[in-house]
């Protein structure tokens, strides 16, 4: 059971049963984002320049890693945020290579297939 808080004003609109409610949950979380791709996006441009990377094969790889990384980071954030593990977040052993994530895939390569075909038409 969680655990009774002080009715404040600040707890009723920033908090629920359950600790920070979900839409505060997703705006900290694309703010966290937001600033590690910043900042990544700085120090790139201080160590390259500021021109703009021809895009090949090997930049596209290395700026998804980035965004994965980047996305890794802000999970790992909100978790020391919100007192929780890793795993709470979907990111377990137990469910690495599972149903959802082979769904998920499935998913992600039909929609991808789907605008380049748009695209070509």
């Amino acid at each position: 059971m969680a655990e009774k808080r002080p009715t404040t004003l600040f707890n009723r609109v920033f908090c629920g049963p359950w600790g920070l409610r979900s839409g505060w949950r997703l705006l900290v979380f694309n703010a966290i984002f937001l600033l590690l791709s910043l900042a990544v996006t700085w120090v790139t441009g201080r160590i390259y320049g500021p021109s703009e990377p021809e895009w090949t094969v090997q930049v596209f790889l290395v700026a998804r890693s980035a965004s994965l990384l980047i996305s890794l980071l802000s999970v790992w954030v909100m978790a020391r945020i919100e007192r929780r593990s890793f795993a709470q977040y979907g990111f377990s052993r137990q469910g690495a290579f599972g149903k959802l994530f082979w769904e998920g895939s499935l998913w992600g390569i039909l929609s991808v297939g789907a605008a380049v075909s748009l695209i070509s038409l």
